[in-house]
């Protein structure tokens, strides 16, 4: 394989790979889709109860989506951005994660007035 041609299936490899996380992060955001949070369906139903679903797929939806524009803005600037950059967008992704855990404890748990 030549490498023009290995350069165009690495591009189309990451277009098919922001686009599917971008379809993703929508569904979630939509409210459906708790099938695909990490956790959610293993857990009993007695505790699957006791978080509010649509605002847990909420929550993880726009977690994924910031994900997901820190990824396009290094696939689309990967010869172009400093190096720190990368640091930064790791950061990003970390302070993002972080905050998806706290809120899905917090946030995304049943109250009583729920």
């Amino acid at each position: 394989m030549r490498k023009e041609q290995k350069g165009v299936i690495m591009i189309l490899t990451e277009i098919i790979i922001i686009f599917f996380v971008t379809v993703m992060s929508f569904v979630l955001i939509s409210g459906r889709g708790s099938w695909f949070v990490a956790g959610y369906n293993t857990l009993p139903e007695k505790e699957q109860a006791g978080y509010n679903k649509k605002r847990l797929c909420k929550t993880v939806g726009w977690g994924l989506l910031v994900i997901d524009i820190v990824v396009i803005i290094l696939f689309a600037f990967k010869d172009r951005i400093p190096d720190a950059f990368h640091v930064i967008a790791g950061a990003i992704i970390f302070i993002d994660v972080v905050a998806m855990l706290i809120l899905s404890e917090t946030f995304c748990r049943k109250s009583d007035a729920d």
